[in-house]
């Protein structure tokens, strides 16, 4: 799932956040799209796409004019890596409803299911490597074994049959920065396009003052962002 710092926070696979993770934090207004996350070291040097895993995240987000995310491009000068992401639900929009979002992301040669949920006002992604006959079971409505399956069922009561509901392609530029992981996205989806730039950092907080910061010397304006799969629906179903 652009320009950011991601923190992460690895989980047992037996490990669920409500019961694990009790602390809340206040939520800057300014950012209230921005996602609870954090950052650890083990978790970015893992191959992508080779474990099962459960993270939060701390994030910060704000869209980009595309004068802005071309000189933040220039700025922060590293290569764009492509992301499909294909985005599912059942009909009648259950995970939607849930808050949740569902999608398939491929990369690097490999693909990964991946389940986001809330969590005591946070953000639970819950991971899973799939194989092609996986993938073949999501074309037929059919959820594969595995975690993504397990959390979808604790989120909603029932394993459902799903439906493919479009495509989303970002290329991403991502960089360390002070701390967290600095990305900048060009989203292409449902016939638009935009741009976009996330900070996950340590905390909600160091997410949010980092990003403030770097809008601010880079004298770009902060404009609030939903997230890729909330901006991917409304334009997919207008």
């Amino acid at each position: 799932m652009a320009d950011t710092l991601y923190c992460f926070i690895l989980l047992p696979q037996s490990c669920f956040f409500r019961n694990q993770c009790n602390t809340k934090r206040p939520e800057n207004p300014r950012f209230a799209e921005g996602r609870q996350s954090t950052y650890n070291k083990e978790r970015k040097s893992q191959k992508w796409g080779t474990t099962m895993v459960k993270e939060i995240e701390y994030e910060a987000k704000s869209m980009l004019s595309e004068a802005a995310y071309r000189q933040l491009t220039e700025k922060f000068g590293t290569n764009a890596e492509k992301q499909q992401n294909d985005y599912y639900d059942t009909a009648d929009f259950a995970l939607k409803s849930a808050g949740a979002a569902l999608r398939v992301r491929r990369k690097k040669g490999a693909s990964v299911f991946t389940l986001k949920a809330p969590a005591n006002g946070g953000l639970l992604e819950t991971h899973q490597p799939l194989t092609k006959s996986d993938e073949q079971l999501l074309l037929s409505g059919a959820l594969p074994e595995g975690e993504v399956q397990s959390a979808i069922k604790e989120l909603i009561g029932t394993i459902p049959t799903i439906r493919h509901f479009g495509s989303l392609t970002t290329y991403r530029m991502e960089v360390p920065y002070k701390g967290g992981v600095l990305c900048l996205d060009h989203s292409v989806y449902a016939g638009t396009e935009d741009f976009e730039i996330e900070y996950e950092g340590q905390s909600l907080a160091h997410a949010e003052s980092i990003l403030t910061q770097l809008l601010a010397e880079a004298d770009v304006p902060f404009i609030r962002a939903k997230n890729k799969v909330a901006r991917f629906y409304e334009q997919a179903t207008q």
